[in-house]
């Protein structure tokens, strides 16, 4: 599974973020997960031999300080193509044979607070909170396998990943960290299939919503609600308001619904879920007859179908 995570701005063609420029020409990039900062340009290399050739390929690419083949690798930081004497320890060969280095980041100069606050806006995330090993199935279609969810440490977390989780835990260990970093909305779940999915069913509502249900039951002498729910969206959490019923809001006493189609011969099946926000209850439910436009809904005589009309009749309890 995963989730896009996205700030509201532009993105540009290398990857990083890209603000609207300031006075000076001065952009503001961001290549930290942890630490915002400002860049104002970027620089050729200092050590010697390691300055940007002047050499450009076959596409005119290399010359200077540039992500040029951003179309190739989004993530791609600005670099030039260096002389072959350059001994610097992360000097690469593209495809042309030729040496290139990475260009060197020139970040503006004042308070990190100060650039925390110019920080650009546009990057997306994409977080694979429960990776799993997507091997075809043998039988059938890989919506019918069930997902085999990785454990931790497992070999398909690379070095970038682990490396990423050791600086997290240690900047989430900070006093005042939430500060320092830029807030992110979240923009979509994805899962394998519909079933892996966790939301929107396994979305929980926050502390402080579930406290403000507890209040106005309180307040109301309601000791359960509840919510009808269809088939779709099977009732996962035992201990946990999803938000989804939140989001619907919580109907008045005695007045929860449910209604549907069911076609003919099909066994219909719904869901009743029962929050007891104030102390633990015992539910003793009881069942009436089958109602279809307010009269009773019973098989004919010859048994087939329903007293009332056929496919895609409308029937409430």
């Amino acid at each position: 599974g995963s989730y896009d995570a996205s700030y509201d701005g532009d993105e540009d063609s290398h990857g990083a973020t890209q603000s609207t420029p300031r006075a000076g020409g001065t952009y503001s990039y961001d290549y930290s997960y942890d630490e915002v900062h400002s860049v104002r340009a970027w620089a050729p290399r200092r050590e010697p031999g390691c300055g940007c050739s002047g050499y450009s390929n076959a596409h005119g690419y290399g010359s200077s300080c540039k992500a040029w083949e951003s179309h190739l690798d989004p993530r791609q930081v600005p670099w030039c193509y260096v002389s072959a004497a350059c001994g610097a320890p992360d000097v690469r060969r593209g495809s042309y044979s030729e040496a290139y280095l990475d260009c060197t980041p020139v970040r503006d100069p004042r308070p990190a607070t100060a650039r925390r606050l110019s920080t650009a806006r546009g990057r997306r995330y994409l977080l694979y909170y429960l990776p799993y090993d997507d091997t075809p199935c043998v039988t059938g279609p890989a919506s019918s396998c069930a997902s085999r969810y990785y454990e931790a440490g497992d070999s398909y977390e690379s070095r970038g990943s682990r490396h990423f989780r050791r600086r997290a835990k240690a900047l989430a260990g900070r006093a005042g960290w939430r500060s320092r970093v830029a807030r992110a909305r979240v923009a979509q779940f994805e899962a394998r299939t519909e079933k892996d999915a966790f939301h929107p069913m396994e979305v929980a509502a926050s502390a402080a919503e579930t406290e403000a249900v507890r209040a106005r039951c309180a307040a109301s002498r309601r000791p359960a609600l509840v919510w009808a729910e269809g088939r779709r969206y099977p009732i996962r959490m035992l201990d946990r308001l999803p938000l989804r019923w939140l989001g619907r809001g919580v109907a008045p006493p005695n007045a929860t619904a449910f209604r549907g189609e069911a076609s003919r011969g099909e066994f219909f099946v719904f869901q009743l879920g029962v929050h007891a926000p104030l102390r633990p209850l015992q539910l003793l439910p009881s069942w009436t007859g089958l109602a279809m436009g307010g009269r009773p809904a019973t098989r004919s005589s010859s048994g087939g179908g329903s007293s009332g009309s056929g496919s895609g009749s409308s029937a409430s309890s």
